[in-house]
């Protein structure tokens, strides 16, 4: 997923994009947002949930979120329909 979004930020100079996955480590990651605080974050919905609880990402001022396969998340967290 990284590199597909990569491919587009070369066409988006002024615009602040940053990939999270499960494969890079918490500390990583916030220290990317220290640095260089990004105008679009990607990753999941539990890395969102780690950085947003640890205080490395202020999520205060953001005006959308979309969560690709949101029905999983909901059946994953246990919610009933």
């Amino acid at each position: 997923m990284r590199k597909e979004f990569e491919r587009f930020d070369k066409y988006l100079p002024s615009m602040k994009l940053a990939v999270f996955t499960g494969s890079d480590r918490l500390a990583q990651n916030a220290a990317l947002i220290k640095q260089d605080v990004p105008q679009i974050v990607i990753c999941t919905p539990a890395r969102l949930q780690s950085l947003v609880d640890g205080g490395d990402l202020n999520v205060n001022d953001v005006k959308l979120v979309v969560i690709d396969d949101c029905d999983k998340v909901i059946v994953d967290s246990g919610e009933n329909e």
